[in-house]
């Protein structure tokens, strides 16, 4: 099915409440997920952005099966793995995210940040242990090299946020 305004807003509309019956029946009837609101992001960063843990999951489990494009980026550039790296209680989603085959985590937001270096800024040395170790799943690996906007890598960052954790990663 071809997604009309309603059929978007309605898929929107079932991320942000939760709604997971809804939101199934949403995806089976729809031709893409990879849909964007206003401030171009996407059901699945909404859905990771989630208040509720057990929902958040299950959200993102059921987006991802529908040839979901994980590295899609809203107006800040943020992907929904930068989302979830900022945020020390979604390590079960940043697994999943970060072991999709798809998934990209050298992608850059416009401040040239990349998913380690929100991690490193969050103080998240949990999610920055998941994105470094090495997957056989994941097609692509993280450089640790990349430099954001002003000259920085996910390291450099530990080193001046004195990150202590973050930097022995």
């Amino acid at each position: 099915m071809r997604l009309t305004r309603t059929h978007r807003e309605k898929l929107f509309k079932a991320v942000l409440d939760g709604d997971l019956q809804n939101l199934i029946h949403l995806l089976e009837n729809v031709e893409t997920v990879n849909i964007q609101d206003s401030d171009l992001k996407t059901p699945l960063i909404h859905a990771v952005c989630h208040d509720v843990n057990d929902v958040r999951f299950q959200m993102v489990c059921f987006i991802l099966r529908y040839k979901c494009n994980v590295n899609l980026r809203d107006k800040s550039g943020l992907t929904a793995l930068m989302y979830v790296c900022m945020e020390a209680d979604r390590l079960d989603v940043v697994r999943l995210i970060a072991k999709h085959k798809k998934c990209n985590p050298n992608v850059q937001d416009n401040e040239g940040y990349t998913a380690a270096m929100h991690a490193v800024a969050a103080s998240n040395a949990h999610a920055l242990k998941i994105l470094v170790k090495p997957s056989s799943s994941s097609k692509h690996s993280i450089d640790l090299n990349i430099t954001n906007n002003h000259g920085l890598t996910a390291l450099s960052l530990a080193v001046r946020l004195q990150m202590s954790e973050c930097c022995k990663i």
